[in-house]
């Protein structure tokens, strides 16, 4: 009976703790703990990406499995896939990159030599955080290699530096919390359901958020210990010609680009991959790519607009290339064989070009692709208006087409621009991108009255009080450049 008792008490105890560290919690740290209702889909994707995560990603029977788990943004049933111990079982793992990969084309390249298996396991949106837990279960199914996709998800602050000051970010993330916390993680995650963390929270450096990175690294690869890990290196486009609105091309045209390996952001992630080079020194089963050497080589040092179709995913023919390169460390590891890397320099900036035939937010891209091949992406731009017209509250086709339309009018196609534009308004009215790109076509030529017109759109003022283009900001940059 004592016994009974004594056991009652310490559960009563532990209940008690946790109730009175949620209380202190609540109390010492109010900026943690301020909630505002967000909306469903914030809540959704919250759910997805943190409380879903220990749920088992693969579903298996005896000889064949599939992926469990759907992707938030892209929703889709997933393929099975053979589990045949006498193949090699190549899982592709990460984050969208590693979605994205074509994993025909590295089964292709391989096959050619031996039998295997390519599971593509990559999600969009997850962090080295995410990803470490589902290499646990991959370990499980005794894979004999991993193609691992990592770094571009996981935190930076724009403009930051190493120096040991407090950085502030929105992080809806709960892995972001300060780890004196973690004790009530659990307890914290639950009022999350309802209410989620969306204020702005100073509590880490960049320089802790990088050794959070580098420690979930090196869990991945004790995870894994029995298979043979490729980590690919990912030069990252975020801070050169990327649009997420018309305030970036203005920014691009008046003010000039900084030059991409030149930017805070790129510093960061050339950090990250040089850690990632280095750890094949200290681990015999870990190897790496030196995809991004290569490609500043094949693309004469401007990785701007002939790899990436946005910030940072790759068109087909850049995972060619890497596929060769992912074929020459296997069979050199596990066949001993030296094979060379068959696409050349001229071949796979063709190949570039070809490929190419889908709209993006890289102006740059954009602009390149309109000069060398018109067709596709007016085709692939016919196709995204009829998307459209069956779902007209998808935002990323919204933002795609508008930086075609600009990029349509800067390489003198000014017609079907001002067509293009004006169409989105009349499919969304209040969609204010297409507003403000009219304005700032007619401010460019010099029609100040019709920009005006845009600039000043009740809808404009109503959905976007705060906005700052107009023709004296303009006027005034113009001022500035000269």
């Amino acid at each position: 009976m004592k016994l009974i008792k004594r056991f009652f008490l310490v559960i009563l105890g532990i209940l008690i703790a946790f109730l009175f560290a949620e209380i202190i919690l609540r109390i010492f740290q109010p900026k943690i703990l301020e909630t505002e209702q967000l909306d469903d889909n914030n809540k959704n994707f919250f759910k997805w990406a943190y409380l879903d995560i220990h749920e088992p990603f693969f579903k298996k029977d005896r000889d064949t499995f599939y992926i469990k788990r759907e992707d938030f943004y892209f929703p889709q049933n997933t393929k099975k896939y053979n589990y045949n111990k006498k193949n090699k079982n190549i899982f592709i793992l990460g984050e969208s990159t590693a979605k994205a990969y074509p994993e025909e084309i590295l089964k292709q390249k391989l096959l050619k030599n031996f039998n295997c298996e390519v599971i593509n396991c990559g999600m969009g949106a997850y962090d080295s955080y995410r990803i470490e837990k589902i290499s646990k279960e991959i370990s499980s199914l005794n894979p004999d290699w991993i193609i691992c996709f990592i770094g571009n998800n996981d935190k930076v602050i724009e403009n930051s530096n190493f120096k040991e000051q407090p950085l502030s970010f929105n992080p809806i993330d709960i892995n972001y919390l300060p780890y004196k916390y973690n004790i009530v993680r659990k307890i914290f995650t639950l009022n999350l359901l309802s209410n989620i963390v969306n204020r702005e929270i100073k509590y880490k450096t960049q320089r802790e958020l990088e050794i959070f990175f580098k420690n979930n690294i090196i869990k991945i690869i004790k995870n894994l210990k029995n298979a043979k890990i490729i980590f690919v290196d990912l030069p990252n486009n975020k801070d050169y010609y990327y649009c997420s609105n018309i305030y970036d091309i203005i920014e691009i045209e008046n003010d000039g680009l900084q030059l991409w390996k030149d930017t805070n952001h790129y510093k960061i992630l050339l950090e990250r991959l040089n850690f990632l080079k280095s750890l094949q020194e200290k681990y015999n089963n870990v190897f790496y790519t030196n995809l991004t050497e290569l490609l500043l080589n094949y693309c004469d040092n401007n990785l701007s607009y002939n790899i990436f179709y946005d910030d940072c995913h790759w068109t087909n023919t850049t995972y060619e290339l890497l596929s060769e390169i992912i074929s020459k460390i296997i069979m050199k590891q596990d066949f001993d064989r030296d094979i060379n890397i068959t696409i050349s320099k001229n071949d796979f900036n063709k190949k570039l070009i070809k490929d190419i035939c889908y709209l993006s937010k890289n102006y740059a891209a954009i602009n390149y692709f309109i000069k060398n091949n018109f067709d596709n992406l007016y085709n692939n731009y016919i196709s995204q208006i009829s998307q459209l017209e069956e779902n007209l509250t998808n935002k990323i086709i919204y933002n795609n087409i508008y930086i075609y339309a600009y990029c349509l009018y800067v390489n003198g196609y000014k017609d079907l621009s001002l067509n293009i534009l004006n169409n989105l308004i009349q499919l969304q009215p209040n969609y204010i991108e297409a507003y403000l790109t009219l304005g700032y076509i007619y401010f460019k030529q010099n029609n100040i009255k019709k920009a005006e017109e845009y600039f000043n759109n009740e809808i404009v003022k109503k959905l976007a009080p705060d906005n700052k283009i107009n023709v004296e900001y303009l006027k005034s940059l113009k001022e500035e450049n000269k």
